[in-house]
């Protein structure tokens, strides 16, 4: 996909006496896009859903549309018609073919147009979903049973949520195999009938609970979200590092009864993360350990500009066409403004 050529936009979202003028560019590998903040830009509800959006991507299968995880349904909408791509809405579970179930899906990629690889998290395993067949096959992990082992056919999962593609090395996916502890390194293969290759990039062995990923595509720096902190993985010399991410606006301290769920990583060297459970969505700038809180923190549907809205446990993020979709439980909202910027 060719990417968006970026303007600089400014925005200023820290209080007055730590003012932080930032770049608000976000970048996801193969999506760029550019915009600011300022507070005549409003929340609006861009779509109903029936449960909680764990994922967004823009739709690179039918052009123009968002593709979205709604629990264990895999979903696509240009937010008036909403078509099924694959799962059932009335039930979950484990099952393959035209009439596939999930349980459910946590997180996907799209690894070409037609083909998207999917987190199956209580099955234990990745997915493979055909747009042009409509089938659904097993792509890497032994579905339904849990464990930890690298291999093909023998490799196993526990819990797989957040996967993303190597953006500095071409075939390959990061996948948060959380109740493991561990990042895992996987083949990309969309012509695989047979299960793709499974290896450790990472054992994070000091953390409980592992969750979604983003990567700086300079320098390939992981950052990968858990229940209370955020923590960086460097791609050169494979060490871990925690990322402090405060509880208020301004200069970070440790965050307490959150939840953070899926992150990105913006161009600026600052991070987008939703946090569930506090009901909000941190910017946290990297360089400065400065963070704002984009909406109350209180939860809610109230749609408002983007301090005052209230959100009901945010959990997925996305940048498309200069607008920034939250999506949380039984929901998607927008954020955008007249005076968004992009080339």
């Amino acid at each position: 996909m060719k990417e968006t050529k970026l303007k600089i936009v400014n925005y200023e979202c820290f209080p007055d006496n730590n003012p932080l003028h930032s770049l608000f560019s976000i970048y996801s590998g193969r999506y760029k896009q550019s915009t600011f903040l300022n507070e005549e830009y409003n929340t609006s509800t861009y779509l109903q859903t029936q449960s909680f959006v764990y994922h967004m991507e823009p739709d690179l299968f039918i052009r123009g549309n968002i593709l979205f995880a709604d629990k264990s349904v895999l979903k696509t909408t240009d937010g008036v018609n909403t078509t099924i791509v694959a799962g059932n809405s009335e039930k979950s579970g484990y099952k393959n073919g035209q009439n596939a179930l999930f349980y459910p899906l946590n997180s996907f990629t799209q690894i070409s147009p037609s083909h998207i690889v999917a987190s199956d998290t209580w099955n234990n395993c990745l997915r493979l979903i055909n747009r042009e067949t409509g089938e659904t096959s097993r792509y890497a992990g032994r579905c339904e049973y849990s464990g930890y082992k690298d291999g093909t056919i023998e490799a196993q999962f526990n819990s797989p949520k957040g996967i993303i593609i190597d953006l500095k090395q071409n075939g390959f996916l990061f996948v948060a195999d959380s109740q493991n502890k561990a990042i895992r390194y996987v083949e990309i293969s969309p012509s695989s009938i047979q299960p793709v290759p499974v290896t450790t990039f990472h054992k994070l062995s000091d953390i409980d609970w592992i969750g979604y990923l983003a990567q700086d595509p300079a320098t390939g720096n992981l950052f990968i979200t858990t229940k209370l902190k955020v923590h960086k993985l460097t791609y050169v010399s494979n060490s871990l590092s925690e990322v402090t991410v405060s509880q208020e606006p301004g200069p970070s301290e440790p965050v307490s009864a959150n939840f953070f769920k899926e992150i990105i990583f913006m161009e600026s060297k600052t991070l987008l993360i939703a946090d569930r459970s506090n009901h909000t969505v941190r910017i946290f700038d990297i360089a400065s350990n400065n963070t704002c809180l984009m909406c109350k923190g209180s939860e809610g549907h109230t749609n408002g500009n983007w301090k005052t809205c209230l959100l009901d446990r945010p959990s997925s993020l996305m940048i498309l066409n200069s607008t920034l979709f939250i999506g949380g439980f039984k929901w998607i909202k927008i954020i955008q403004g007249k005076e968004f910027l992009v080339n």
